[in-house]
């Protein structure tokens, strides 16, 4: 799992798709950040998503690019089609991409007219026992993803006696990326923040911190990147110490920071998550994903600019109602935030946010169960949403959705005829243990767990109908009336299709 550090810093609104809220809580305290090691890995196939942990998503052209716990998926949306239906694209070693999940993604137009798509990776590690992020490089396509050139994490000179060098990619990972005037500028936390000239490439990566300071990331939160986002000709950068703004493409920057008691500020200093908004009318509006970092009157929310950072409105959070940001989708006027309670809506610029429900497949039935959505993009006359169970694909603002999961088909290549995942199970952890299998023809199906002893323990799901194809029933995890059940070892029966299917799965909390 690679997450953002934390010890940096120890009325009614009708929405098409959402639920509408007005003074009802926003959220509730945070626990659980973007993985980048799915579940359950995936067989090798060029037909559907490589995880079901969707990281980022950046609409470009013809295509959907997602950055997932495997490496990079691009879609192309059938035009006119239903929401799923296209073609799949996962560069790999061989395509030259690199090794891990992606953790950075952007897209954009050099200054000849290319396309060119920029990526990072990021791997865990382990030193002495301990498990550490680690980023796997950062690297450039010009064919819209099919080959790459990669560079490994970049890196300073050891011997530099002008700054206080990040000479290791452990916890140098690469959180975002933003492409401006044929420089990618990458945000790294403990490689700060640099950029990478496609005109001028034999100067390699160049560390270019947001201030006039010497490069030092222990020293200077300001130095301590985390996202990048360009609005026509003006590069935002978030750090540990706010947001900062250049409007010559990093040469000089200005700085927009929490101050205590000024509610025309950031609502914290720490800001993982930036996205720009220019609508048809003319609007350029700058939204920051703020969490909490030093002082004790921030709080995770969400603020946003109008005026170009002068003054800040706070728009989602509280000090008692927390609401962690991880990215920005826009639709016009419309904006999406996707949060760890979900994904939001509003249509009046922040003034009332709507919350979307679970994503529910409209022709299977499957859903989501984890509250987290990690990225969401709207084009093409479509939603697509992604988190840590899949993307969703909706035609109609949300009202009904295709629901793209990706796992190894039941019997095929080597795969028993069921099986359970997350396997181990920790309740505390995952929402739901799913069971995968398959049905020849439509039937109806019944669930049951065992214990040790080969007793009943419960039947989550009993004689519900089930057409043919792949499926996957759940559990919570818990016994009769919502008990907590003892960490184990537990048998499931899965009936159905004339088969009785049996397994086994670790409950450990």
């Amino acid at each position: 799992m690679i997450r953002p550090p934390r010890t940096l810093l120890p009325l009614v609104l009708v929405l098409v798709g959402a639920v509408a809220f007005g003074a009802s809580p926003v959220g509730q305290p945070f626990s659980s950040t973007a993985q980048l090691t799915p579940t359950p890995r995936t067989l090798s196939g060029q037909d559907k998503l490589p995880s079901n942990s969707i990281i980022d998503l950046e609409l470009f052209g013809p295509y959907l690019y997602g950055a997932t716990g495997e490496g990079l998926t691009r879609f192309r949306p059938v035009p006119g089609g239903e929401p799923s239906e296209g073609g799949w694209l996962q560069p790999t070693l061989a395509d030259g991409f690199g090794r891990g999940g992606v953790s950075g993604l952007a897209i954009g137009t050099t200054s000849d007219g290319d396309t060119v798509v920029w990526a990072a990776t990021a791997l865990d590690t382990s030193i002495a026992g301990e498990s550490y992020a680690a980023g796997g490089g950062v690297g450039y396509s010009l064919d819209h993803g099919q080959t790459w050139s990669w560079m490994g994490q970049p890196v300073d000179d050891r011997d530099d006696e002008e700054i206080s060098p990040t000479v290791t990619s452990v916890q140098n990972v690469t959180y975002d990326i933003g492409f401006l005037e044929d420089r990618a500028w990458i945000a790294s936390w403990g490689g700060g923040l640099r950029y990478y000239d496609m005109n001028n490439p034999d100067q390699g990566w160049v560390n270019h911190p947001p201030d006039t300071d010497s490069y030092d990331v222990l020293e200077h939160l300001n130095h301590r990147a985390f996202s990048v986002s360009v609005m026509d000709t003006l590069l935002w950068v978030g750090t540990a110490a706010g947001v900062n703004l250049s409007r010559d493409n990093g040469e000089t920057w200005q700085n927009f920071a929490h101050v205590p008691g000024s509610e025309s500020s950031l609502s914290g200093n720490f800001v993982p998550s930036l996205g720009s908004q220019i609508t048809s009318s003319g609007k350029r509006i700058i939204w920051a994903g703020t969490w909490s970092a030093e002082s004790s009157t921030e709080y995770y929310g969400v603020s946003k600019s109008e005026d170009l950072g002068v003054t800040w409105t706070r728009v989602l959070g509280s000090t008692d109602e927390p609401v962690r940001a991880h990215n920005f989708a826009f639709q016009d006027s419309v904006v999406y935030v996707c949060t760890d309670d979900g994904l939001l809506k509003s249509v009046d610029y922040g003034e009332t946010w709507g919350r979307f429900p679970a994503i529910r497949d409209l022709n299977t039935g499957e859903r989501t169960y984890e509250p987290e959505i990690y990225s969401a993009a709207y084009g093409q006359d479509r939603l697509f949403v992604g988190g840590p169970e899949g993307l969703g694909v909706s035609a109609d603002g949300g009202l009904t959705w295709d629901l793209l999961r990706s796992f190894p088909t039941p019997g095929e290549s080597g795969q028993p005829d069921s099986y359970a995942y997350p396997n181990p199970f920790s309740p505390s952890r995952f929402a739901v243990v799913r069971f995968q299998y398959t049905l020849d023809s439509a039937d109806n199906v019944t669930l049951e767990i065992y214990d040790f002893a080969l007793e009943l323990l419960i039947r989550p799901v009993k004689d519900a109908f089930r057409a043919a194809g792949d499926h996957s029933e759940v559990w919570d995890g818990r016994g009769p009336g919502g008990r907590e059940i003892a960490n184990g070892v537990y048998f499931y029966r899965l009936t159905g299709g004339g088969k009785e299917r049996w397994g086994k799965v670790l409950v450990l909390d």
